[in-house]
């Protein structure tokens, strides 16, 4: 009789759970406005800000949660990957961001379910909790935008806009991330491991919008 608990930490885990952070932490800095196609319409997002809790129920949503954001700098601390239910991989993340809203970095905890499909896999479900353990100053907060005034889906990154993963099983795992890895605007250099060409997508892709996922 086969456990019904995954089993510890395995190569290909550390491996997706790694490539995927990377990615989308430095689309997150770099394109905000494709973050969104890393789900799909059937993805939950919450956004947890002290006693006020946002959540996204489809990539319109998503996109403008996202867009509301305002990250100027991401630095992250730790990243640990599990596998999960039914091929998935679980992603914990720990950092901290700038925004152009308040002074001082804000701590974060971020949860990702990734979902296998096809070609890799997509975020089933996402879970950002700020964890500020000190005073933060705030400057001039906006506000977020209501259900009502989602932005309108933008137009959906066809299959020759895709981002590319060589992700192989016989691999060793990937190094430790190095601790203050800051993905600033000015670190040029990380951009080029961001491809958006015309080369076939291995096994990890961005879902496309207009392609409904299913488990």
């Amino acid at each position: 009789m086969s456990s019904p608990y995954p089993p510890p930490v395995t190569v290909k885990a550390v491996q997706v759970g790694s490539y995927f952070v990377g990615q989308y932490y430095q689309v997150l800095q770099q394109h905000p406005d494709l973050v969104h196609h890393f789900y799909t319409d059937g993805s939950t997002v919450i956004f947890i800000d002290a006693h006020c809790t946002d959540s996204a129920n489809t990539m319109p949503q998503i996109h403008a949660l996202v867009m509301s954001l305002n990250f100027s700098a991401i630095e992250i601390k730790t990243i640990n990957s599990l596998e999960s239910w039914n091929g998935g991989v679980l992603v914990m993340v720990t950092g901290s961001v700038k925004t152009k809203d308040f002074v001082n970095r804000r701590k974060f905890v971020q949860t990702f379910f990734l979902a296998p499909q096809e070609k890799g896999y997509f975020v089933l479900n996402d879970i950002f909790h700020f964890v500020d353990d000190g005073v933060v100053h705030q400057q001039n907060l906006a506000p977020r935008p209501s259900e009502n005034m989602y932005m309108q889906h933008p137009a959906a990154v066809s299959s020759d806009e895709t981002f590319d993963a060589q992700l192989d099983s016989s691999l060793s795992p990937p190094e430790p991330p190095v601790s203050n890895h800051v993905l600033e605007e000015e670190a040029r250099e990380y951009v080029n491991s961001v491809c958006i060409d015309d080369d076939p997508v291995d096994e990890y892709s961005l879902p496309r919008a207009t392609r409904a996922t299913r488990l």
